[in-house]
């Protein structure tokens, strides 16, 4: 069976999500029996993994990405303890308290959750007086309001049938997300978009996604609308 990290097209775009590890949920990782916690902060995706990255390097770990998104913990032999929910975002498949035993390594089992590599990306300016009736999606979500000096925009994503799940899991539905085609490493720092920087980033607030679809036959590759509201200039 073909696995994800094995399709043939790499990953042209990513939909990155925000991580706050201010709180419990998303940050620590139990190492050798020693918990190691990411620094404190409202982190974009690779932000993210570069504060697990020098939170795991208290024992002699490392996180890294791979060209296809996946995320890879890697040191001498110790037993891990996913201790919170760092690991299912990372796409180890993982539920609070599962443990890998004794290992030297463990790669992302799915696209994680936090961040999808994607195969197409592109993106309109919504006119919000035109479409002001917008029905509920597939997945029952409303539509949000923007207040204030805000544009709202089409975000026209296209990604790979295992990404799917990754993406209707939810992390990426609400909140903060960045829209980049720069790999997203624990090293990626850009700036934003821009015609003179195309391999920036765009940065924005979810409103709302607009249905989905596969195309093609094979149903390997699915498209989907995500509405993003972004600062006036963005």
């Amino acid at each position: 069976m073909t696995q994800w990290t094995d399709v043939a097209v790499l990953p042209s775009w990513w939909l990155c999500g925000w991580v706050d590890t201010d709180s419990p949920g998303y940050r620590t990782v139990s190492i050798g029996g020693t918990p190691y916690t990411a620094a404190a902060g409202y982190h974009r995706w690779p932000d993210y993994i570069g504060a697990i990255d020098t939170a795991v390097g208290g024992g002699g770990w490392a996180a890294t990405v791979n060209n296809r998104g996946a995320v890879r913990l890697s040191g001498s032999s110790a037993a891990v303890v996913w201790t919170d929910r760092a690991g299912w975002l990372m796409g180890m498949g993982t539920d609070p308290a599962d443990s890998e035993g004794s290992i030297t390594s463990v790669t992302s089992r799915t696209p994680p959750p936090g961040c999808i590599p994607l195969i197409g990306a592109n993106w309109v300016s919504v006119d919000r007086t035109a479409e002001s009736q917008i029905t509920v999606d597939r997945w029952q979500r409303g539509h949000g309001y923007v207040w204030g000096s805000a544009e709202l925009w089409r975000w026209r994503l296209r990604m790979v049938r295992d990404a799917v799940p990754s993406f209707q899991s939810g992390h990426l539905l609400s909140g903060k997300v960045t829209l980049t085609s720069t790999l997203p490493d624990p090293s990626w720092s850009d700036t934003a978009w821009s015609s003179s920087n195309p391999s920036g980033y765009l940065d924005g607030y979810v409103v709302g996604v607009e249905g989905g679809r596969w195309l093609g036959p094979t149903r390997e590759v699915y498209e989907v609308d995500l509405l993003v509201a972004t600062a006036v200039g963005s």
